[in-house]
């Protein structure tokens, strides 16, 4: 299995100190010359532009939610070699109720070693989206992802630990887990808020 893929995307863009100019503009009052900058990033082949203008699109930030425009756009990301662009179209896919084509793109993501897909397939397998429930299954992905270092999957795993879901030694092991999980959460967020250990 390759080595996992945490944010390979910022470090493979050329433009990508441009991209951090515009990103940084968002939550200012200047959001809307940053998005402009963003989107025409994008048409230059900025990778981390492409999947800012794509998220935003996916979760209605900035734009109102169009899930057509962000497959689109993770179509090109993910036609450029990048994982998160595979990540992304699985969770528009979520979106749209496409659920059978939103498993085979977590998959290959997953089988890219992309630790969010791991978090974002137990999901669905929790929720039992378009099939029956599988706690069991969602527990060893989410636990994967963890071992991956990926956060929200250790946060999500905890939550059902400390709720009892696995049993008694899980259990143990959430309340032994519960500070150092919140720990690396808020330190990360601190550091780097778009970084994908946070996606």
């Amino acid at each position: 299995m390759p080595s996992t893929n945490y944010d390979i995307d910022a470090r493979n863009d050329p433009l990508f100190l441009e991209y951090e100019r515009a990103r940084d503009l968002i939550p200012t009052q200047d959001w809307r010359r940053g998005l402009e900058e963003l989107e025409r990033l994008s048409h230059q082949g900025s990778i981390m532009s492409i999947l800012f203008v794509a998220d935003a699109m996916r979760v209605g930030s900035m734009y109102e939610p169009d899930l057509p425009g962000a497959e689109a756009w993770y179509k090109v990301a993910e036609k450029s070699g990048s994982v998160r662009g595979t990540f992304g179209l699985g969770l528009t896919y979520l979106r749209m109720g496409r659920i059978a084509e939103a498993r085979r793109k977590l998959e290959e993501a997953i089988s890219k070693n992309y630790p969010p897909a791991f978090n974002a397939l137990a999901g669905i397998y929790f929720r039992g989206d378009g099939a029956a429930q599988d706690l069991q299954r969602a527990r060893d992905l989410w636990r994967k992802g963890a071992s991956l270092g990926h956060l929200p999957a250790r946060r999500n795993l905890l939550a059902q630990q400390l709720r009892g879901r696995y049993g008694v030694l899980d259990f143990i092991a959430g309340v032994i887990s519960f500070v150092p999980t919140i720990a690396s959460i808020v330190s990360t967020r601190l550091k780097n808020p778009y970084t994908d250990l946070l996606r």
